[in-house]
């Protein structure tokens, strides 16, 4: 082997080490943010069934999506 081939190899395994770690913290940074909207996803859903119980649906199980429209 050349030692210009060996230097090619090296140079284009320490890119994808580099770019293997750039994914990796990709990867954390968007789990992390998915984790923080299921927490807000989860305290808007608590808040919409306690606006729904407010406005005397009686409705225990109130659901945004089942609700009609106004203009219907």
């Amino acid at each position: 082997m050349t030692e210009q081939r060996l230097d090619t190899i090296e140079f284009k395994l320490a890119h994808q080490e580099d770019l293997l770690t750039d994914l990796e913290r990709l990867v954390i940074d968007q789990q992390r943010t998915i984790d923080r909207l299921k927490v807000t996803v989860q305290q808007l859903s608590g808040k919409l069934k306690d606006l729904g119980e407010q406005q005397g649906s009686g409705d225990i199980n109130f659901e945004p999506a089942n609700e009609i429209p106004p203009h219907y």
